[in-house]
């Protein structure tokens, strides 16, 4: 077929011919300009090509002076190619953040497990509170406080403390933390006991004007047997063979002497 001109918008010549308009051709032509030899490459369509674009055989080259569809075709190809560009940038930052958040997941346990199990050491809370709390004598520490510990699997707590603090101060503190559920169930048992003794007349009672008769023993008794469990059930557990909760002290945990260990 031969080449026809035409005059498009703004006084250019462009020339095509027949091959240009096949689907299937990738011919690139050059728009002419005023000036001689001046030649101008013409616009690229986008990535994608509408089902209209390729009906209408236009096959590589948007017509010269604009269309409504095409340009309209242009945009939405550019839309859905940023759609695509923002959809792989999220991608990638959550891929990013799934994996550092793993990373660190993975430090944090790598910080905290002991590649030797035999470092892992605790000592009973019961043992610790021995003779009301003599370990917290002093700072010295020897072979045999560090005999109070010994590997295990888990620790129930970490005692933090300072020297400067009284031993008597610690001890309370600890008994009224490890003792007191022991002493209550030890109170309830003597008072319930009593109780019942004194229901069967077994106990003497007190005669009250206004509401009668009531028993006295669990008044004067229970009190004192619940301070004296709260102080002392650590030694029984103790020499029972129940050294208590797994836990934490410098001083019996970590060797005092020999630096190896």
């Amino acid at each position: 077929m031969v080449p026809q001109s035409e005059e498009g918008d703004g006084g250019l010549l462009w020339t095509c011919c027949g091959v240009c308009l096949s689907e299937e051709t990738t011919h690139d032509d050059l728009i002419v300009g005023p000036t001689e030899g001046a030649v101008v490459p013409p616009p690229e369509l986008p990535g994608r090509r509408s089902i209209w674009a390729r009906d209408a055989g236009l096959a590589d080259h948007p017509p010269p002076g604009g269309n409504p569809l095409w340009e309209a075709e242009t945009e939405d190809a550019d839309s859905d190619e940023a759609d695509m560009s923002e959809a792989r940038v999220r991608q990638s930052i959550a891929f990013a953040r799934s994996e550092s958040k793993e990373s660190a997941v993975s430090r944090a346990k790598d910080s905290i497990t002991f590649t030797d199990q035999s470092l892992l050491r605790g000592s009973g809370a019961f043992q610790l509170l021995k003779m009301g709390g003599a370990i917290f004598e002093d700072r010295e520490g020897s072979a045999a406080t560090f005999g109070l510990s010994a590997p295990v699997v888990r620790l129930e707590a970490f005692i933090s403390h300072n020297w400067s603090t009284p031993r008597r101060d610690k001890f309370m503190c600890l008994a009224m933390y490890y003792n007191l559920g022991p002493a209550c169930v030890v109170t309830f048992l003597v008072v319930c006991s009593l109780t019942t003794l004194t229901y069967f007349g077994l106990l003497p009672t007190v005669e009250f004007t206004a509401v009668g008769s009531a028993g006295i023993a669990c008044t004067l008794v229970g009190p004192g047997v619940f301070l004296t469990a709260l102080f002392t059930i650590n030694e029984v557990c103790a020499r029972l063979g129940f050294s208590g909760p797994a836990v934490f002290l410098d001083k019996t945990c970590i060797h005092q002497t020999d630096e190896d260990l």
